[in-house]
């Protein structure tokens, strides 16, 4: 009986053993070197499941506390990179606290969403998916970064040492924004900077392909680096963009592209209105600029280009219908010049629309009329 006592008091501690190492787990970081920041990780997790290669370190999670990665990559001139692409089973921490003044860390989260504290008062920052941060503290004060429990998070931080990294931008640093500038210059870490927002549809590309790239030693590590350099192009882009009133912005944020879809359904099911871009700029809240530069980007050609393409398709559609006439089809999708929509009819399918009926009536195979594709952009 007393042995049996003994048994379940032993599984008992274990099960609190266990939650109390799991439940809302803190990691404490000092140091600022990637690797020694991952090693730092790793034996806070009790494991040995890190793997080097040249420049780059990787930690598979471990299962108890959750599963997927945390990889380091080193480059020059004093950046370096950290990606986490984890789930964990239960809220963890990793406070960052430094004996010397911490790097800028610019973040991106791709998945999931991340929370930071970086003030003596300890106030959250939430970073939801899609956003970009970046923030430096003074000296004395930790960077608290909190990952949720049972949420897949795709996080990526690229870390920057200003003392390092102003040697090689020292004759550009008066192109920058003063308060850009001031931060990159402030190496001692005296003034706290703070910046969140949607990350710009480039900014998720290059955030991409730094995650999901397959390639492999020197390519791999050049790649790496030279999207480093990008991430950190674009976030001063933005950041110089977002200085601007909204209706100014020029950039196209992910959040925009639900806007630019629906632009194009409002082109579609209006096709006889003839919108113009003012009008429809409007009716979607984006300004004219990133309205035209977006739509081109999502459908690979301007709007006045799809607009046109898609009536001629719909004039010819409705011809092999045979229940209008020329002229009603052309009403019907918006021209009111008889002779401009046969024009464009003829230089888009090598034929007249009154040519092209005929064909139809008399049973020729269309294929037997040329068809011409659509303008190229």
């Amino acid at each position: 009986m007393k042995r049996e006592i003994l048994f379940v008091q032993y599984i008992l501690l274990n099960l609190l053993l266990f939650f109390f190492l799991t439940a809302n787990m803190e990691i404490l970081i000092t140091e600022s070197d990637i690797h020694s920041v991952i090693k730092s990780i790793a034996k806070q997790l009790g494991t040995r499941q890190i793997r080097y290669f040249c420049e780059e370190t990787t930690l598979a999670i471990p299962p108890q506390y959750g599963q997927g990665y945390i990889k380091g990559i080193n480059f020059r001139d004093g950046l370096g990179l950290l990606l986490f692409n984890c789930t964990f089973n239960d809220e963890t921490s990793f406070r960052y606290s430094l004996d010397k003044s911490h790097p800028l860390r610019v973040v991106f989260c791709q998945k999931g969403k991340v929370t930071y504290s970086f003030d003596p008062d300890q106030k959250r920052h939430e970073i939801p998916e899609l956003h970009t941060a970046f923030c430096t503290s003074t000296e004395t004060y930790d960077h608290l970064y909190e990952f949720p429990g049972e949420t897949h998070v795709q996080f990526t931080s690229l870390e920057i040492n200003r003392r390092v990294y102003l040697n090689k931008i020292e004759c550009d640093i008066s192109t920058l924004p003063n308060d850009l500038a001031n931060l990159l210059q402030d190496i001692d870490a005296v003034d706290p900077f703070s910046y969140e927002n949607a990350y710009s549809i480039a900014l998720a590309d290059v955030v991409n392909d730094i995650h999901t790239n397959d390639l492999k030693g020197l390519a791999r590590k050049s790649l790496m680096e030279s999207r480093s350099l990008d991430l950190f192009a674009h976030i001063v882009t933005q950041y110089i963009d977002d200085l601007n009133p909204q209706s100014k912005r020029v950039l196209l944020r992910k959040s925009d592209l639900a806007l630019i879809i629906e632009a194009k359904s409002i082109l579609v099911n209006n096709i006889q209105e003839n919108i113009t871009i003012p009008e429809l700029s409007r009716q979607v809240g984006v300004n004219t600029t990133k309205l035209k530069q977006g739509f081109k980007k999502v459908y690979g050609c301007t709007i006045n280009e799809f607009v046109r393409n898609h009536k001629l398709t719909l004039a010819k559609e409705l011809l092999v219908g045979g229940s209008l006439s020329v002229k009603q089809i052309a009403e019907k999708i918006g021209y009111r010049n008889y002779a401009y929509f046969a024009s464009r009819f003829k230089e888009r399918y090598g034929a007249l629309p009154s040519e092209y009926m005929k064909h139809i009536k008399h049973k020729v195979p269309t294929d037997e009329v040329i068809e011409y594709p659509p303008e190229k952009v």
